[in-house]
């Protein structure tokens, strides 16, 4: 039902797409130069909705697929260090300093490291976006007996309790272009590994997402 709904709204999406390229074209012939910009600044604005429309279609597709992770045994660290080296620009561009914590040993665990890339980039992306000038990200790599632990602490402003219970659901969104899909989804990916992902967030302190994944091997405690 969903991939249905998702292509019968797709496609005309597309063809309003399609149009609006082609009178972008005819606008740009208009002599009159105050007409012209006034007809494309309007096309624009319609774009942009379009393309709005088509990313809440997209993630509603995909928070109604089943994640079925392709799981392999693999370091937390690969997939979170891919998503840095793939976020360098964005980084640097928004002047926000990371503090990489990791561990020479980290246990192993079983991840689809492509759904895990996917988990980071959307909480990096959500810390950057709380932080408008600048700032740092600390990040966090640790495990115990029996879950291996990633942390994003960003030094943003916060947000209050209500608006931390309510981070998971889906559409709800305090950004302008934003789904308000993308923390649905990493939890769905990270709870699909057997783990979990937890938040905690204070007015005026920043933010901190962390995400929890089962060992692959749980190590034995001693009792003394």
């Amino acid at each position: 039902l969903a991939a249905g709904l998702a292509h019968e709204i797709g496609n005309p999406l597309n063809a309003l797409s399609l149009n609006l390229q082609l009178m972008a074209r005819e606008f740009r012939r208009e002599p009159d130069p105050e007409r012209r910009e006034r007809l494309l600044a309007d096309v624009a604005t319609a774009q942009n909705e379009i393309k709005r429309i088509a990313d809440i279609n997209r993630g509603f597709l995909n928070a109604m697929r089943p994640i079925r992770p392709n799981l392999v045994p693999a370091s937390l660290a690969d997939p979170l260090k891919d998503t840095l080296k793939t976020m360098k620009t964005l980084i640097e561009d928004r002047r926000i300093r990371v503090l990489l914590d990791l561990p020479p040993v980290l246990p192993p665990a079983c991840l689809d490291c492509a759904q895990m890339e996917q988990v980071f980039f959307n909480l990096i992306k959500n810390a950057l976006e709380a932080m408008k000038d600048g700032g740092e990200l600390a990040i966090t790599l640790d495990s115990d007996d029996d879950v291996v632990t990633v942390s994003f602490l960003d030094s943003g402003k916060g947000t209050t309790p209500d608006a931390v219970a309510a981070l998971f659901a889906p559409y709800r969104t305090s950004k302008q272009s934003g789904t308000g899909l993308g923390l649905m989804i990493s939890r769905r990916i990270v709870r699909a590994h057997g783990g979990e992902i937890d938040v905690e967030s204070k007015e005026g302190e920043g933010t901190k997402f962390i995400v929890r994944i089962p060992r692959l091997e749980k190590r034995v405690r001693r009792l003394m």
